[in-house]
């Protein structure tokens, strides 16, 4: 399966690769731009897509500039409209080496959002710190989007190879989404987003990176799909996040269902019309 370079976290748009292709090991916050010059404003009847580009915390900034990474990656939607990040805005609310948590207003959303991007330690215990901190991050009402790796599985299925899976390996992962109040989003693409790269069966694959919701982010007026995107010869995939408003009212052409005919009321309501 062919593969694209890229950091984990929340991507939209056609690939474009920005600078030399790393590994994802930062924490991320995203940042919103509406796609297409058609449309005016986030609640124009139409499909949109949402290009979020992916900054660093302050706090891998530095480790990756030592190590020789590039410092960020982006995935592109052309055309952006240059209006849309003029107008729009965003204040960090919440920082440390796990996290970045940011507010956004923008003329994509009826209200503003926060965005959460996450880089999880490896073990339970570091992640316990992560999770009191998001909590803390937790908005009021407006709606919370928290994309990245968070270094965790929840089931048997989001791993192939190496030791089977553990119940216990992710009792804190759930904890915490239960406590925020958010889930976990649907997606398309591959099962897995991060490998081992190794040969042979010493290779291992999970699905480390998703991205999570919370009730007033499903209630906005759009649908959200993601899909992972390939991730060769980087060891995590970039998350591709579609957004689509749910206000359709265009007309649709009638359609006769076959099946309609074995209904037993079938004939009555042909009378009655």
């Amino acid at each position: 399966m062919a593969e694209e370079p890229g950091a984990s976290g929340l991507k939209t748009g056609k690939r474009k690769r920005r600078g030399e292709s790393g590994r994802n090991n930062s924490s991320e916050v995203a940042q919103a731009q509406q796609s297409g010059s058609k449309h005016s404003s986030f609640m124009a009847r139409a499909s949109h897509q949402l290009l979020l580009h992916l900054l660093l915390s302050r706090g891998r900034l530095e480790q990756r500039q030592q190590r020789g990474l590039p410092t960020y990656q982006t995935v592109t939607t052309s055309p952006i409209s240059p209006s849309l990040l003029a107008e729009s805005s965003k204040q960090e609310s919440g920082e440390s080496p796990q996290h970045l948590t940011v507010q956004i207003q923008s003329q994509m959303f009826p209200s503003p959002v926060t965005f959460s991007g996450i880089h999880a330690k490896c073990t339970a215990q570091e992640r316990q710190v992560l999770w009191a901190d998001l909590l803390r991050d937790k908005p009021a009402s407006a709606p919370w989007f928290l994309v990245g790796d968070f270094n965790v599985i929840i089931s048997e299925r989001e791993k192939r190879g190496g030791l089977p899976f553990r119940t216990r390996e992710g009792v804190d992962f759930l904890q915490f989404m239960a406590e925020a109040g958010v889930s976990d989003v649907s997606f398309s693409g591959s099962r897995f987003t991060w490998c081992n790269n190794r040969p042979g069966t010493a290779r291992i694959w999970k699905r480390l990176d998703r991205l999570l919701v919370n009730g007033a982010a499903l209630h906005l007026q759009h649908q959200v799909a993601v899909q992972h995107l390939g991730r060769d010869p980087s060891d995590h995939s970039p998350l591709l996040l579609s957004v689509v408003t749910r206000l359709d009212d265009k007309p649709r052409p009638f359609r006769f269902l076959n099946f309609w005919t074995m209904h037993k009321g079938f004939l009555d309501i042909i009378r009655d019309c």
